[in-house]
């Protein structure tokens, strides 16, 4: 269930008409968000997307009119630009649909003819608060065996671009970690309150001394104001974040368990699926199937049965209207294959279908 390109990911240029070609979508129902830099949405059909922003489940501003999907800055939209010096050359790309990681990587000429340098990201299924960047050099592709040094690799990205639904009013670094909380500038309607977010985070360094066989993992934690936890985070979401952050940090980063445990609630979601019979070789068929995998990566992405707000018309995760699955076929899934899913989300509107289409 790959969904892999070739088109040149390794030039996210911070040109405004540059776009990620493949639009990864990551989220969990929780958070979620379009990876990448670039400036619109593809076939300039949705509303103009704002690089790397993330999506919170339920934040919504009115931006003075109707409701809209508050967009918070995002924190690991990166790609790499050289390394020891020398350019770097994309070597590929996928999102599995699977697992929820989509993974780049870029060949590394000046640290080696055989090292490429592996980059993944995933909106954290098990832990809903929790976005994770990893950062790795494979081995040689001849030997199999790890880059025999230390390569420096330089990265360019767009993180933290600002928002206009979102303002951050409280911002701080501590031991390299940022502590930042935003608020909505409008409420969603004229009965309802504005909401903080708090954002917890290590921003990678611009430049990184990335060791043979060790994965550099960079994590991210976010909590609002709407009521999470009992209320506990609703009155303070910047410190819930840190207590998060501490306790993701020490349970999942330290021991690189994060991806370990994001993957197997992913396949606990799927132990209730569609399968799809006929030939291997018949395009129809596979054409079939992989628009089923992929509308079923969608919805799932974009709900979950432990938070209460149903998904945006366009999913969770960006603003595109592209393709869409109706209310009707959208709760019969949620009724057959996820039924906790189904109770949770009895106002799910429509799942944006995007990708192996």
């Amino acid at each position: 269930m790959l969904y892999s390109g070739q088109a040149d990911l390794g030039a996210w240029i911070e040109s405004e008409h540059r776009k990620l070609p493949l639009y990864p979508n990551l989220g969990n129902g929780y958070l979620g968000g379009m990876l990448g830099c670039f400036a619109e949405d593809d076939g300039g059909e949705g509303p103009t997307a704002v690089p790397g922003v993330i999506h919170v489940a339920g934040v919504f501003t009115g931006k003075g009119t109707s409701s809209h999907r508050a967009e918070t800055p995002g924190v690991f939209s990166l790609y790499p630009v050289s390394a020891a010096g020398s350019p770097v050359a994309f070597a590929g790309s996928s999102l599995d649909l699977a697992t929820g990681v989509f993974t780049n990587r870029t060949k590394l000429p000046g640290c080696g003819a055989e090292v490429v340098l592996e980059q993944r990201w995933y909106a954290h299924r098990a832990l809903r608060n929790a976005l994770v960047y990893e950062v790795a050099l494979l081995p040689s592709r001849a030997d199999g065996l790890a880059p025999a040094a230390s390569c420096s690799v330089t990265f360019s990205g767009c993180n933290g671009h600002p928002t206009d639904t979102v303002t951050t009013v409280l911002a701080n670094t501590s031991d390299g970690v940022i502590h930042a909380l935003s608020k909505t500038t409008a409420a969603e309607t004229p009965s309802t309150s504005l909401v903080t977010v708090g954002r917890v985070y290590k921003q990678p360094p611009p430049t990184m001394a990335l060791k043979p066989a060790a994965t550099e993992v960079f994590l991210a934690v976010l909590t609002t104001s709407l009521s999470e936890e009992g209320g506990e985070v609703a009155s303070d979401p910047l410190a819930a974040a840190a207590r998060l952050y501490l306790r993701h940090r020490a349970n999942g980063t330290a021991t690189n368990s994060l991806k370990q445990s994001h993957e197997a609630a992913w396949s606990e979601l799927y132990a209730s699926r569609i399968e799809l019979g006929g030939a291997a070789d018949d395009p129809t068929a596979t054409a079939v199937a992989a628009a089923v995998n992929s509308s079923m990566y969608y919805l799932l992405s974009a709900a979950r049965e432990d938070w209460p707000f149903s998904t945006s018309p366009g999913g969770l995760a960006n603003n595109a209207y592209l393709l869409f699955l109706s209310i009707i076929p959208a709760a019969y899934y949620y009724r057959i294959c996820t039924p906790a899913l189904h109770l949770r989300r009895t106002s799910t509107y429509e799942a944006q279908m995007h990708g192996q289409w």
